[in-house]
């Protein structure tokens, strides 16, 4: 089963008002509901959640599992679900290429993993550490400073 999870990080404890005048957007104000070391616990939240799919709740007796055995975590500064198409069947080896340098020439961090292939590939569980670790390391973005 393929799934694709995506997080606007600007976007986490954030409300957005938009001023109007004569029909005509003037202005975006934020309200600021959370501070770094919350926003950053609620990221890590997500990523986690991603990695702990035990099962669902139609399929809870067929020990369907939701774990993943390949991952593609991105940590981009650029609003892109590009590399959502990285795992769908259709999509090429070249494309899966170009999605990756399409990443790097911006300056993105990806952390591939995969439990199926060879031993010279990442595992999934390092792909989530590497990210955990990156995060650890980096500021979140926030359209908005306290």
């Amino acid at each position: 089963m393929l799934m694709n999870f995506h997080l606007d990080i600007g976007a986490i404890g954030l409300t957005k008002n938009y001023r109007y005048e004569n029909e005509k957007h003037i202005a975006t104000e934020y309200d600021v509901h959370l501070d770094e070391v919350e926003k950053l616990r609620r990221v890590k939240l997500f990523l986690e959640s991603t990695n702990n799919m035990t099962d669902y709740a139609n399929q809870a007796r067929n020990a369907v599992s939701g774990e993943p055995q390949k991952v593609l975590i991105v940590l981009d500064n650029r609003h892109s679900r590009k590399a959502i198409r990285y795992f769908a069947p259709q999509t090429s080896e070249a494309e899966k290429e170009n999605i990756l340098k399409e990443l790097e020439s911006r300056g993105a961090k990806y952390f591939l993993g995969d439990d199926t292939g060879k031993e010279t590939q990442t595992p999934v569980y390092e792909a989530y550490e590497q990210a955990f670790k990156a995060l650890q390391e980096n500021e979140l973005y926030a359209p908005v400073v306290l």
